[in-house]
């Protein structure tokens, strides 16, 4: 039988006994207070973390078998400003206190075990689950165009290793640190069962590096990556510097704007070589060029470009995309081309290289139907200052990717080359029928539609894309399928625009998409303006709309922005290896405002 509530004021410590099933009621205030109950729990309710006096209920029952306390219940479920702790005094070296729902590690001390919460509730200590070992390697799978694929430890051109694994609790993450051995293998024991984050870091100089956290649940987490490129490639590590002389290109139109104009191009699988040259361009109308280029900085991939070796049988292929008005628009289309056999490079030696081009094939067709209107409408959800502007637009391309373009195997790291890109009038329907382009690469080559529409504030300091791939032959008309993640929040304010004092562990949260239904989203924070050290963040979310930031990524003085991402794939699931994708896919992001701790 429930007896009646006891009704008490609980100013500093309360301690009281209580039978199986029966409760006390007490108004604790914000200076806070110890309810204690003899023979169960105590709570200790710090300074703040109530903000204001509070009745609160207080029930003992038994716990259940295998329970090392009996189980208390503080009514209401609140949450706290500041956390609490609950403690227990147990005959145990290792102690968990089970707490709405949730397993909560406790720290013990002369007999004592404690545990943090982060809002009142009900729970009991009793013996930890037992731990698992998460173990893993991080690997390249290299596929060449010919001969059998082989498997190295590490990614190509990068360094990246597994840093650490964090655990997330109610009040916070546990962070449990990772040392990878010299073959990139790993193993973390004593993980508690239930979601992690796995960090890997990619070091770009000394001291700079951004952070990635992928979501798992697995105890073998799938950290390997595809590469279309020959196991023994080498990336320089002295950029060789190319002159090129080249002949019988088209008439070169010069750009007005970013990407507007005419572009070389170079693309080759086996040393992983994927760019446009920079530096000086043809001038206006020019048919032949004589400049020099940095190899490495030419790279449009993640990764770096890598050095072709005509003995290990590389073939690279330099190409002019050329301009020229469609209807209201302008087709970029590969127009002449030539293939490289006899090129090779030697890291930090410069080379010449001399360059006839010829007709490529005109036999790809793509069918334009572009809906403008239908992207342009979800322009306010990137951002509500994003828009056009002029280098901020729309359109379609055509990508080729060498080897495949299926989920597990698609190349990693934007390995893939443009041979077509339409440019249509900002948020208009327009429909240009089949718009042809040059195909010379090759069967092992494949093909990829690629609509993508970007939208910028008009002073650029933020911007979003929206895109689909989907595997060629494609003609449907060319509409949106996903939106971005709707009303942001950092700390339950809105993101959109710059908040101040979120602390250097912020919560972000979000709505679902109202086009479409995203199976992940990816939160992405860097530091603005960039400064040495720590540039970004990126973190991987399945099955929920928001996530915390862990501690030690964010400075207090310093000012942050980012993105929030949905994805839409049907491999896109719980546990999905790391850095294997694939088509169909569709990507929508949206843009946030600054916030600083």
């Amino acid at each position: 039988m429930r007896l009646p509530a006891l009704a008490l004021a609980c100013t500093l410590a309360c301690t009281l006994r209580l039978g199986s099933n029966s409760q006390a009621t007490f108004v604790v205030g914000p200076q806070g207070a110890v309810i204690g109950v003899a023979g169960g729990l105590s709570l200790h309710l710090p300074a703040g973390a109530l903000p204001q006096g509070t009745q609160i209920t207080v029930t003992q029952s038994d716990g259940p078998i295998d329970a090392l306390s009996p189980q208390a219940t503080f009514d209401p479920a609140l949450a706290l400003a500041v956390p609490a702790a609950v403690s227990f005094a147990v005959d145990s070296d290792s102690a968990a206190l089970y707490w709405n729902g949730e397993t909560i590690l406790a720290s013990i001390s002369a007999g004592i075990a404690t545990a943090q919460v982060s809002r009142l509730g009900s729970g009991y200590f009793r013996r930890p689950p037992p731990g698992r070992t998460v173990s893993g390697r991080l690997v390249t799978i290299y596929q060449p165009d010919s001969g059998a694929s082989a498997t190295l430890g590490g990614a190509l051109g990068l360094r990246m290793h597994v840093t650490a694994l964090w655990v997330p609790g109610s009040t916070g993450y546990s962070r449990m640190p990772v040392v990878s051995a010299p073959d990139y293998s790993f193993s973390v024991p004593n993980v508690p069962q239930g979601q992690y984050f796995l960090e890997i870091d990619t070091l770009y100089k000394e001291a700079d590096y951004g952070a990635q956290l992928f979501a798992f649940t697995t105890s073998t987490p799938d950290l390997s990556m595809i590469a279309a490129a020959r196991p023994d490639v080498q990336i320089a590590t002295h950029s060789p510097q190319v002159t090129l002389d080249i002949s019988n290109l088209l008439p070169w139109v010069y750009p007005s704007g970013a990407y507007t104009g005419d572009l070389l191009m170079v693309a080759g699988s086996q040393a992983n070589a994927f760019g446009r040259p920079h530096s000086v361009r043809p001038a206006a109308a020019a048919t032949t060029w004589h400049g020099t280029f940095d190899w490495n900085l030419m790279a449009t991939s993640t990764t770096p470009a890598g050095l072709p070796d005509v003995s290990k049988g590389d073939v690279e292929f330099i190409y002019q995309r050329a301009t020229r008005a469609l209807g209201g628009g302008v087709a970029h289309r590969a127009a002449r081309y030539q293939r490289l056999d006899t090129l090779t490079l030697t890291d930090g030696t410069a080379a010449s290289l001399s360059v006839a081009l010829a007709d490529a094939p005109q036999t790809g067709s793509l069918h334009v139907d572009v809906r403008g209107t239908q992207w342009a409408a979800l322009a306010k959800q990137v951002n509500p200052a994003a828009g056009f502007t002029d280098v901020a637009s729309g359109g379609v391309s055509i990508l080729a990717v060498p080897h495949s373009l299926d989920f597990p195997n698609l190349p990693y790291a934007s390995a893939a080359t443009s041979v077509l890109w339409v440019q249509v009038p900002d948020g208009l329907d327009v429909n240009y029928g089949d718009v042809s382009y040059g195909q010379f690469l090759g069967p092992e080559w494949k093909e990829l539609r690629y609509p993508a529409y970007f939208f910028e504030s008009p002073d650029r300091t933020l911007g979003g894309e929206i895109f689909t791939m989907d595997a060629m032959p494609e003609t449907s008309p060319i509409v949106p399928r996903l939106s971005p993640p709707r009303a942001p929040l950092v700390n339950g304010r809105d993101a959109f625009v710059a908040q101040t004092g979120v602390g250097t562990q912020p919560t972000l949260s979000w709505s679902p998409p109202s086009l479409g239904t995203a199976t992940s989203y990816l939160v992405s924070i860097w530091r603005q303006p960039a400064a040495a050290g720590f540039k970004s963040l990126q973190m991987t979310v399945h099955g929920a709309t928001s996530v915390a930031v862990p501690p030690g990524f964010l400075e207090a003085g310093a000012q942050y922005s980012g993105t929030i991402v949905a994805n839409s794939a049907p491999w896109d699931v719980p546990d999905v290896p790391a850095f294997r994708t694939g088509l169909p896919l569709a990507y929508a992001e949206c843009a946030l405002g600054t916030f600083s701790p």
